[in-house]
Order: C-alpha cells, then sequence, then structure tokens
C-alpha cells in the first residue's frame, strides 16, 4: 500500500467537514487517528486542504476555530494551513457549490446527504457515516471508511484511478 499519492502541480484539493470529522464528540480516538494522518495528508495534498462546514451561526464559526487553534491544527505543522482555508454555510447542501469554487478534488464528510451533493467533486469519503444515512442515500461513487487509516488507503487507491 502506497502512504502518499503524488500531487504534481497542486492539482489535488482536500475539503474536510469539522463535526464529526476533526472534531468527533465522544470518539477521542478519532481526533488521535486525525493527528497521525496530518503528515500524509499534508505529503498529498500541501497547503490545498479545506475544511468546509456547515454551521448555525457565528458562535458555531467562532467555536470551530477556537477548537482547529486549541488543537494546533492550523499552521505548516498543522492539518489546515490557515483560517483561510475554512469556509462555513449555513445549509448542509451549501457546501457543493463551495467545493466548486474551491476545485476540491476530494472530500470527507460523515453524512452521505452531503455527498449526494458533491457531483463536482470526483473523490468523495464517507468516514462513519449513521445507519440512516447509509440506507436513505446512495453510496454510488462514495467510499464509506471507519477511520483515517482506512481513508489514506482509499487516497493511495485514488491515486491509482488518476494515472489510468
Amino acid at each position: 500500500m502506497k502512504t502518499a499519492i503524488a500531487n504534481v502541480g497542486g492539482k489535488f484539493k482536500l475539503g474536510l467537514d469539522f463535526g464529526n470529522v476533526i472534531q468527533v464528540f465522544g470518539k477521542p480516538m478519532m481526533l488521535e487517528g486525525l493527528r497521525g494522518a496530518i503528515p500524509a495528508l499534508r505529503r498529498i495534498f500541501g497547503d490545498n486542504i479545506f475544511v468546509v462546514s456547515r454551521v448555525n451561526d457565528e458562535s458555531g464559526a467562532l467555536k470551530s476555530i477556537e477548537f482547529l487553534r486549541d488543537q494546533k491544527l492550523f499552521g505548516p505543522e498543522g492539518l489546515i494551513p490557515s483560517i483561510a482555508n475554512v469556509r462555513y454555510c449555513l445549509k448542509r447542501q451549501d457546501k457543493a457549490p463551495i467545493a466548486e469554487q474551491l476545485g476540491l478534488t476530494h472530500f470527507v464528510d460523515d453524512r452521505m446527504e452531503v455527498m449526494h451533493h458533491m457531483q463536482s467533486v470526483r473523490f468523495r469519503y464517507a468516514i462513519n457515516p449513521t445507519e440512516d444515512q447509509l440506507k436513505n442515500f446512495p453510496t454510488k461513487d462514495v467510499a464509506v471508511v471507519n477511520c483515517w487509516q482506512e481513508l489514506l488507503a482509499m487516497l493511495a487507491l485514488s491515486d491509482d484511478a488518476e494515472a489510468k
């Protein structure tokens, strides 16, 4: 298994949801898995890593920024290069136009509903979606993973698909 794909010319761009992808309540091991994946994600995507998340209001946005800062997930050694790489919207379906505007090639979310709208994103990954999400939304063209290590393995496969 490859540990990183080649991002020649910065063509790969990753979008990540915040809730239940970066901050997973009640599952601290998911955050630790993310921490372990950061070096590979940064090798693959460089500074082309974005948070695209739904929030209810400005307070929710501020809390997520505070979490990212507190966990040292910003900066050259962190997951996200800077606060400029964070985008918010009010509705889940509004993530899709943001992803298209940013030119995202890969997206990770816990909701299949979001993936249903992400037609411009070639590689879509649902991390730990609920049974209801799996039942109510088709998994066609969406890889379902349970942890960050599985996601890294799928990223290696997406490199193989890109080469074809």
